[in-house]
């Protein structure tokens, strides 16, 4: 039986072999997720189609606009923020303790300054 398993396995590796950076992606996927802490949701409002999620030292607010959202934010620290959906990555300055982020496409968002990251929320 293993023999039939193992060449099964082997003809599975020439018809649909593991894309090659498949295993660095997992590895950054796993790397990130444990190098970031989880941010509290404490408060989550919409009202005339905007959007503010307050975190335990971030607060973001999505206003709608033609192609998703606008996205801005205010955190207590961090010098960047990355915003992460499906496909793309944006990283934008810190000033001041604001970032502005625009276009988000609708969808799932998820937003991490220096060590802290949302849960993926819905845009």
């Amino acid at each position: 039986m293993t023999d039939l398993l193992a060449a099964l396995a082997a003809l599975l590796d020439q018809v649909d072999p593991m894309p090659r950076d498949l295993a660095l992606r997992a590895t950054q996927a796993l790397r990130a997720r444990h190098d970031e802490h989880a941010a509290t949701l404490w408060h989550d409002s919409t009202r005339h189609g905007a959007r503010t999620l307050r975190f335990a030292g971030l607060d973001l607010h999505l206003d709608p606009t033609r192609g998703g959202f606008a996205l801005t934010g205010l955190v207590t620290t961090g010098t960047h923020a990355v915003l992460h959906h499906p496909g793309r990555t944006r990283t934008v300055p810190v000033v001041d303790g604001w970032f502005h982020v625009d276009p988000v496409p609708r969808g799932p968002v998820k937003a991490v300054v220096d060590d802290v990251a949302t849960p993926w929320f819905i845009a």
